[in-house]
């Protein structure tokens, strides 16, 4: 045999003990941080009860991950957007779409157009549910199906209310461009965003398929975050001012009454979506 030093295996359970402790750690700093919103690493290290260097080393994984987000500016840690991401994700396969059901019947029976469900998804949406419409010619998509959210009414209106730098932690530097009217550029689809906040609802005039359209509004928990969007799909035909005018207010009232069945209560007295009433919490 040569030279060298043979390292020991660990007794069985030994690595799993530490990886589990290690685990608990990056657990305690997230509850940490739901009581106390913004600490530094050594304050963290005394609510955990470790040293600073181990309080700092974890900060900086969980960072890493996206759970936790560092202001280079006060030096602190707060709890970051992918927690957020998770739980919008968790509970639009649950709740969400359990209780905007019946609200997506009565959008069909009311407008006679395909209505659908979706989350975010990174940069795209999914479409976690869908109910077609009656018209005989109509707009469809499929459940399960992923769309590249900032060229769909359904991603403008879930992607409207983060803030800018998070619209550009999940979109990509260049946008495709699927008709010339896709936003294909950052800048421009922050415009279009903003103004989704502006009037409360997101439009689709082809900006994916030339021929369908659409509309959609974010849908909102109890703490402000919006988990879901509910749309419709519009042959490009119908897409005309006067039909948007009739069913905007139909579908703003629509995501309104999901959101306050998932605890949302909205501040705004006006039907847009104000910053304030629509960034998630971080």
């Amino acid at each position: 045999m040569r030279g060298g030093i043979t390292k020991r295996p660990e007794p069985a359970g030994v690595e799993d003990r530490r990886y589990i402790g290690s685990l608990s750690k990056a657990a305690a700093i997230l509850d940490v941080l739901e009581l106390e919103p913004a600490l530094g690493a050594s304050a963290i290290a005394v609510r955990l009860g470790v040293d600073r260097s181990t309080a700092l080393r974890l900060a900086r994984a969980l960072t890493r991950l996206g759970w936790l987000r560092f202001d280079p500016g006060t030096k602190r840690y707060r709890l970051g957007t992918r927690l957020w991401e998770l739980g919008a994700r968790a509970i639009a396969d649950l709740d969400v779409r359990q209780i905007a059901l019946p609200h997506m019947q009565e959008v069909v029976d009311r407008t006679g157009e395909s209505c659908d469900l979706a989350i975010l998804d990174g940069a795209h949406i999914v479409y976690i549910e869908v109910i077609e419409g009656t018209h005989e010619v109509r707009a469809a998509t499929r459940l399960g199906e992923r769309v590249p959210a900032h060229a769909v009414a359904m991603g403008k209106a879930l992607m409207a209310p983060l803030s800018r730098e998070e619209r550009r932690r999940r979109l990509p530097p260049s946008l495709a461009r699927f008709t010339p009217l896709t936003a294909d550029t950052l800048e421009e689809f922050d415009r279009r965003a903003d103004e989704v906040l502006r009037v409360g609802y997101a439009v689709n005039l082809g900006e994916h398929n030339p021929e369908a359209g659409g509309m959609a509004v974010p849908i909102f928990d109890r703490h402000r975050v919006p988990v879901a969007a509910i749309g419709i799909n519009v042959p490009a035909a119908r897409m005309t001012g006067e039909n948007i005018a009739v069913l905007a207010p139909i579908l703003i009232e629509t995501g309104r009454r999901i959101s306050s069945s998932l605890g949302y209560r909205d501040r705004a007295a006006s039907g847009s979506l104000g910053a304030d009433t629509a960034r998630p919490r971080a």
